[in-house]
Formats: C-alpha cells, sequence, structure tokens
C-alpha cells in the first residue's frame, strides 16, 4: 500500500512540474488591442459611439455599460467624455472600448 501511495504521489508531482512548465506562448492571445490615444471629435451617447482622431485617422469607438472610464486615476462616466479631450483607449478587434481614460480635461 506505501507503494501504490509513492506512485500516485510521483505521478501528481510529475504532472504538477509539467503543468507548471507549459508554455506560455501556447496560451490563446488576448482579444484587447494596445492603448489608442487620441483626441474626441464627436460624442453620439444615443449610439454609445465616439468619434477619436488617431493621428490623421478617424475612427469609431463603441461603449457600453461595461466599459470602465477613468478620469487620470479617478472613476468616470461616460458622461464626463467632452469634444476636445485627449483619451487612452483600450479596445477589441472591433472597436468596442473596454477602458477610456480621460487624459486632459475638455476643450473650452
Amino acid at each position: 500500500m506505501l507503494k501504490k501511495l509513492f506512485f500516485f504521489l510521483s505521478v501528481a508531482l510529475l504532472l504538477g512540474a509539467i503543468a507548471y512548465g507549459a508554455d506560455p506562448a501556447a496560451a490563446p492571445a488576448s482579444t484587447t488591442t494596445p492603448k489608442i490615444e487620441g483626441t474626441i471629435q464627436k460624442i453620439d451617447m444615443a449610439k454609445h459611439t465616439m468619434t477619436v482622431m488617431v493621428g490623421t485617422e478617424s475612427k469609431i469607438f463603441t461603449f457600453s455599460t461595461k466599459t470602465k472610464f477613468m478620469m487620470d486615476t479617478k472613476a468616470a462616466k461616460s458622461t464626463d467624455l467632452k469634444e476636445g479631450q485627449m483619451v487612452a483607449i483600450e479596445a477589441d478587434a472591433k472597436n468596442w472600448a473596454k477602458t477610456v481614460t480621460i487624459t486632459t480635461p475638455p476643450a473650452k
């Protein structure tokens, strides 16, 4: 009986070592893109979209109740978004905003 216990413990230890050393590159890639920075050009609260000038290109991002809004390091709301603000956006490949960080106050 002691031999069986030793055998099962050895197998468990071996499987644990294999799982611990698994290649992290084999894990599925994240669907979130790096932060995109730009200036808000237009906000449509009815459609839950914002048009952001990123470099020389306008991009439309969709936000929802699941989107996390921040103003610098403080929590914010979608109603805090104003045209002319600089924002950093984390979005998926379909431009659904996951996180929107307002980095400057609204332009006057």
